[in-house]
């Protein structure tokens, strides 16, 4: 689908380039998960049901030819895309059972054996480096992937540590991970700091794809809060979202310990994600946003309001986020781009009757963590207005 949307402003940022730009240009906003469970068709046409476009399984590349060769064969057959994961070489690596020499040699053939299968989206080639990897070594990995496969993007996920942007220039897509819910009983968990890795991240590097809480952790995250997973997101530039992750949202008992049943996927997910994709749809593409003045653009925890504009012709779509745990009102300025509008609720937003933009201030309340979009149109003023047509400006 295509979309005409107009470029009005964007935050500059300084980036460390891969060789592995123009592919990653390609992708168009996966929305994945990882765990995504046997490879049988019933319940691969379940993840693809829920709204989710890629699967992942750790270390499937390094598995017996068959095994692999089926998961990425029904895959294909129910129209998803696999990150396929070829980190095993590189963890024997690490820890020694292996050289470095033979390790590119291994990660090299399943490079070779896969990348013409249809099925395949990108490469997942390792999974939160520490100390003990070092950003040089997986550069050369990187280097070696880019050779074999230039069109196809490759990448690594990145947990919130010391020393985390070590690691930013190692690979095309970088995936940041955090999962802000834990035990804490609604509103008490901190979001935000979510929001604060992320876009610390993107600040860093442009190229990112997020890693987002969908388990218990040992509590799942409620509609409120995956909405403000999910969309929070979008406040830093992402090239897509993946969901950590299917086998442990939906396995009874859970390992990690959860107080949700098994439908939680379909129950609380779904609907959330339903919504996200259709806001993805629309305003696509995702970077080309602005922000309204007197707003920072550093989307630290200490921002209490996350808020984004989207133009497309006489339209905008508006994305307000709560980004503390309390209710409260605000009054902000969205002056010089919306000067008078009404707004219509979207993708499940509570209605709030009556609500307007006037004199470029939007004012209301908010209850804890709540994401908020609308549709803004302009209002047409009467010296606009001549023999009953309306005058373009």
């Amino acid at each position: 689908m295509q979309h005409s949307l107009k470029i009005i402003a964007f935050t500059v940022v300084s980036v460390f380039f891969s060789i592995g730009t123009k592919a990653v240009n390609k992708l168009d906003f996966p929305i994945g998960i990882y765990c995504a469970g046997e490879p049988t068709e019933k319940n691969f046409k379940y993840v693809k049901s829920l709204g989710f476009d890629y699967i992942h399984r750790y270390s499937l590349a390094a598995k017996d030819k068959k095994e692999v060769q089926t998961y990425m064969d029904m895959a294909h057959k129910c129209n998803l895309k696999v990150m396929l994961d070829i980190s095993t070489p590189v963890r024997l690596m690490k820890y020694k059972r292996i050289t470095e020499a033979e390790a590119l040699t291994r990660m090299g053939k399943m490079v070779e054996r896969w990348k013409s299968h249809p099925a395949l989206g990108f490469w997942y080639f390792y999974d939160e480096p520490d100390s003990n990897m070092s950003p040089e070594v997986l550069i050369k990995f990187h280097k070696m992937i880019k050779q074999k496969t230039p069109d196809t993007p490759d990448s690594i996920a990145l947990n919130w540590q010391e020393g985390w942007d070590r690691w930013t220039n190692c690979a095309d897509i970088i995936m940041p991970d955090y999962y802000p819910v834990n035990k804490e009983l609604f509103p008490k968990s901190m979001l935000n700091l979510q929001v604060e890795f992320f876009s610390k991240v993107e600040h860093r590097y442009p190229y990112t794809i997020p890693i987002v809480q969908c388990f218990g952790y040992p509590k799942a995250p409620n509609a409120t809060e995956m909405r403000y997973i999910m969309y929070s997101t979008l406040m830093h530039n992402p090239r897509g979202l993946f969901f950590w992750a299917y086998w442990y949202a939906r396995k009874e008992p859970l390992t990690k310990g959860a107080d949700f049943h098994p439908d939680y996927l379909e129950q609380t997910v779904k609907p959330v994600l339903s919504g996200f994709k259709r806001c993805i749809e629309l305003i696509k593409p995702v970077d080309k946003v602005l922000f309204p003045p007197k707003l920072t653009n550093e989307l630290y925890s200490n921002n209490q309001l996350l808020v984004a504009l989207w133009k497309k012709n006489d339209r905008f779509i508006v994305i307000m986020i709560n980004n503390w745990p309390v209710e409260r009102g605000i009054s902000i300025p969205l002056k010089p781009y919306i000067d008078d509008a009404d707004l219509r609720p979207l993708f499940n937003t509570r209605n709030i009757p009556g609500l307007k933009i006037q004199k470029g201030i939007l004012k209301l309340r908010l209850t804890p963590w709540e994401t908020l979009i609308w549709e803004a149109k302009k209002k047409i003023t009467k010296e606009k207005v001549m023999k009953g047509r309306i005058i373009k400006n």
